[in-house]
Parts: structure tokens; sequence; C-alpha cells
């Protein structure tokens, strides 16, 4: 049963204890009852585990798997020892750290796998379905509490990889050196980040009709529509008015009736926030802000490529807000739930949500957890912190090709004793069964540990060649466009630098718009030449290959006299004078210039 609850405390000695007491009454001769009190043993179980050792080692066999010694409660439903476990626990906390975790599945598949090439005798459901059974993996959970099924939040790459030690450094530094520049206290240091809100949620679970295959539950639309919502925090858990972006290209006022006082919008196509947007929010920061040069503010953004306006950037400068750009943002994106909606009752819900999410103590909290305000640069300093970038963490091209030479080849026990520092008279104990060793020399528990480290580090390594964690491919070097890091946006190098950089694009992207109406204009010119019609001799040389090859569904060329088709003559021919007449004939059956006598009636009409 799943839930079964151990009520004694019977069978919890170790092994080893047991062994320490076994070996002291047959090889020094200790009595029973002396070896029960000096090792806390009980001398009943003593005396039966002692006379099971004698008969057991008198019937070794040659058979290595057949010598083992077992003392207490086996577990006969446990596949994998404790050792195994663990190093399969090491490696799903390694996985989940890099953001490529295991599903139920996946796990299953990995411990089917691991089982079979480690030669463990698994159960027969387990090679009918290729993976292992949903009672283990429910009680591998139970017996591994660290471990529990998480739902994990949608990463991107770049915001995964760039979370790395040398970026985190980097912020820092100039974190510091702006704070110690401009002598900025946590009053004047603000976060801005935006966040989107779409008109239709993801639906709760709800109680309904067994074995129906569609449930479903109503919203505004299936593919919603998205408002972005711009807001600024301090440090000291302050906030300015909202900034609402709509999906519109004509912004009303009675967009934000129903919005929290003061808050301020504008619309675009998308709904996202672009350049001109940012410098609306820029100056609605600035308003409410009031910084001055004497007395600057500091403000936290996000690379974006809308933030990095020039308009914006001057406006900062000018008016004393320094923005320091880096990788992640302190505010956390927030969903909204709720009956069916439209764009119009966003304002009306955040209203209600805001003053209940947006307090001064979660807005330090989030300052405090990412090391800003009280600063702690070492606030990220475990190593699982910067798991993630695991994945884009590479190495230099040549060794590369080092590091794929060492792991296509198999390591051996021997490799592995080598790198745990094992010592060599262990070899035997790891290669054999415990029982076996017992007769050579007394096994402690300092070299149980080793072994059991031994065991766990051939585990992990069998694990890691079943499935290797994943690693990105070498950077390519033709990239164009540039990686943004962490820096001081209004500080004159890097303003400039931006400065160059958008003009080059503009001027680049100017020209491409340029060579591609010259191409269009060439081409329409080409168009309206092969279009016109030539009045006189034989029909165009492009008209007659295009009937040639489709010949089978368009109709030939007939004289009007002779109807003799056109294909199969070699005499000029002449076109009806008509405007819009498409006849022909031969030269030698009409006049040079001929009007047929369909056009003939018109004319005199």
């Amino acid at each position: 049963m799943r839930t079964y609850v151990k009520k004694t405390n019977r069978g919890e000695i170790p092994k080893d204890i047991w062994m320490l007491a076994i070996k002291a009454i047959v090889e020094n001769g200790m009595n029973i009852s002396q070896a029960a009190r000096e090792y806390n043993v009980p001398p009943k179980s003593l005396a039966r585990n002692v006379k099971k050792y004698c008969s057991h080692q008198d019937s070794l066999s040659e058979v290595p798997e057949h010598n083992t010694f077992f003392i207490g409660y086996a577990k006969p439903k446990q596949i994998f020892t404790d050792e195994e476990e663990g190093a399969l626990e090491e490696y799903l906390k390694k996985a989940g750290d890099i953001y490529f975790g295991l599903t139920p599945n996946g796990v299953k598949k990995l411990a089917f796998e691991f089982g079979t090439r480690r030669g463990i005798a698994i159960p027969a459901g387990w090679t009918k379905n290729q993976q292992a059974g949903s009672d283990w993996f429910t009680s591998y959970l139970s017996r591994h509490p660290s471990l529990s099924l998480r739902k994990p939040e949608a990463t991107s790459m770049a915001r995964m990889s760039s979370f790395n030690p040398q970026n985190v450094g980097v912020f820092f530094d100039n974190l510091i050196k702006v704070l110690s520049q401009y002598d900025i206290g946590p009053g004047s240091i603000w976060n801005i980040d935006e966040t989107g809100i779409t008109t239709v949620q993801r639906p709760d679970k709800i109680v309904a009709r067994k074995c129906r295959k569609q449930i479903g539950a109503v919203t505004s639309q299936e593919r919603g529509e998205l408002v972005t919502l711009a807001m600024a925090v301090s440090a000291l858990g302050n906030h300015i008015p909202l900034f609402f972006i709509f999906p519109r290209k004509r912004y009303y006022g009675t967009f934000i009736a129903q919005a929290p006082i003061g808050s301020i919008g504008t619309g675009n196509e998308s709904g996202w926030m672009t350049e001109i947007a940012f410098n609306m929010f820029m100056k609605h920061f600035i308003e409410h802000t009031r910084p001055t040069p004497a007395k600057p503010i500091l403000l936290l953004l996000d690379n974006h490529a809308s933030h990095l306006s020039m308009e914006a950037l001057n406006m900062a400068k000018t008016n004393g807000v320094v923005m320091l750009s880096f990788h992640c943002t302190v505010l956390t994106n927030c969903s909204l739930k709720k009956a069916p909606i439209n764009i119009y009752d966003i304002p009306g819900i955040i209203t209600t949500a805001l003053p209940k999410a947006i307090t001064p103590a979660n807005i330090m909290s989030r300052f405090r957890v990412s090391g800003i305000m009280p600063l702690d640069r070492d606030i990220f300093a475990e190593e699982e912190e910067f798991a993630p970038s695991f994945f884009t963490d590479r190495p230099e091209a040549d060794i590369i090709v080092a590091e794929v030479e060492v792991d296509s080849m198999v390591p051996t026990i021997d490799d592995i004793l080598s790198a745990t520092g094992v010592s060599d008279e262990l070899v035997n104990v790891i290669n054999q069964p415990y029982s076996s060793c017992f007769t050579v020399s007394p096994v402690t528990r300092t070299e149980s540990s080793a072994s059991s480290r031994s065991e766990k580090s051939l585990s992990t390594s069998l694990l890691e060649e079943i499935r290797p964690h994943p690693k990105a491919a070498p950077k390519k070097t033709t990239n164009k466009r540039k990686t943004k890091q962490t820096a001081i946006l209004t500080s004159t190098p890097v303003k400039d630098a931006i400065e160059a950089e958008q003009s080059g694009s503009k001027s680049r992207i100017k020209r491409k718009l340029m060579e591609a109406e010259k191409e269009k204009k060439k081409n329409e010119m080409k168009k309206k030449k092969d279009e016109k019609k030539v009045s006189r001799g034989r029909p165009r040389k492009a008209i007659r290959k295009k009937k040639a090859v489709a010949a089978a569904e368009e109709e030939d060329w007939f004289c009007l006299v002779c109807q003799a088709p056109y294909s199969e003559t070699t005499t000029p021919w002449v076109k009806c004078l008509g405007k819009t007449c498409t006849s022909w004939g031969h030269v030698d059956c009409v006049d040079p210039q001929f009007v047929c006598d369909e056009c003939n009636g018109d004319l005199q009409a």
C-alpha cells in the first residue's frame, strides 16, 4: 500500500553496526551479551544474526551475486539501492536547476534505461511498457522529499543564458559606481518593468461529468488581445501612476476611465512598448519623480530596444535620470483572472487588484532579494543560482574537441576510483559482495562510506551517459545582431555608441528601402514594355513561345481568309487595324492595311 506508515523502529540499526558486533564475536571471541551492550543491539537478534553469518560463510558460492548477506528487513519492493537512487536524485535536481527538467514520464523512462544498463532485475511491467511504473514513481518521490512535481514558468533562452556570474558582477560594479558617484539613496532608486495582460486567461480546474472527452469554460475570445502595463517602483515601496498601452491606432481618454487615479495611456497596432510609447512614459516618470541634475535619481530597466531611444536618453540626461540597464527585472509579472472581459475592462480590474499586490512590503522585498537595496553583490553566491546558464556556458573552440573526445569514452571503474580518491584496498570491496570481504579484513565505516561514494559516482556517470544534460552549440561568428549588456545608458560614451549604432541602422534601412523602390520601378517598367503589343509583322516571339508550350490547351491563330493555322505557315502575317481587334491574315490574302468586316461595320456605324 502506498500510504503505509511504519509503527515501530525495528530493523533501523545500520548494517555496519551489526557487522562490527558480529565480527567482534566471531573473530575476537567476545560473548553475545558483552557485544550487545557495547554496540547497543538486541542480544537475541545478535545471536540469530551470528548464526546466520556462520552458516553463510560455510556455504559461499563461486558466483559473487549469490554471496550477498542480508541483515534486518530486506527491501524487496525497492528496485535500486540507496546509492543509485541518490545518484538519480542529484541528476534530477541538476536537470531542474538548468531549466531542462524531466516530466514524470521522462523520469520513468530514464529509470527503466538506468536499471537496464545496470543489469538490475526489473519488473516485467517495466519491460512491457519500456518505462518504470507509476507505483515506483510515487514511492520514489516519498523516499526523496527534496523532490516534488512543480509547474515550471516559461523562461526565454536569452534571459536564462544572460543570468551568469560575469553579467551579474558587471551589473553590481556599475551599480556601486553610480551610487557612490551621485550619492543616491533608497528613495531615489527606481525600477521600471512592463507586463502584458491578456483578455483570455487559462481556466481553472472545475468539477464536471466523467467519461466525457471535451469540457469547456467560457472565455471572451479564443485568442485574446494584449494590453501592456508599464510601472515604476522605488526601493522605499513607492510607485508612480500606471501607464497603459492599448492595441488601438487611435487612443481615447475613455479607455482609462476606470484606471487608478493619475494613470495615462497610449495606443499602437500591437499594444507593445515602442520607442514612441517609452518617450511618453519617460515624460510621465519625470513629471512624478521630479529629478534634477543636482539631485539625480537612478532608473533600472532592461535592454529592450524600445528603451534605447535617443530622445528618451537625452531627456533622461537633461533632467538628472541615470539609466542603468540590466538583464533581469525586479518586478514580477502578474496575471488577472475574471469572467469574459475586453481590453476596456482591464483598467478597472487593475484598480481593484493593484493595491493588494503592489504593497510597500512586496516592493521592498523584491529590491532586497535582488541585492539592490540593501546593496549585496554576493546575494547570488550559491552555484544553484547560476545553474540555468550551464546550457550556454560554452568553452573555447580548441577545448570543445578535447571535451568531445573525453565524453565519447565510457568511464571505467578504475577511473572513477582514482577520481574519487578511494584506496586500492577497497577495489575488492567495491567489486565483490559485502559479506565476502569479512574474512580478509574488517570493513570500517570510513571504507563503507567510500564504497557508497564510488557507487554513487558510477551511477551518476551512467545517468549522464544515458541522457546527457543539454549543451548549446558553439556561437556562430556571423551573427550580425549584437548582444546587449548591462551598461549606464546615460553616460556619454555609451550614449554616443548607441546613437552611432542607431544612425548606422537607420542609414542601412533607408538604403535598403531605396534599393527596393528602385527595383520595384524597374520591374514595373519591364512589365509595361513586355505588355506592349506590336501592330505590324508577325506576332511577338514571346507569344509564339507561350502558345507552343501550351499547344494542348490554347487555340492556334488562323487566317481570316484561308483559315490556315499560323503554326503551319512561314509567310508574314498582317494584323487588323482595329484598335481592339486581334484578327490576323496572310500578307498574300489581305492588304497591308486591312480592316476586318467586323471592325469595318463598327467604323461605318
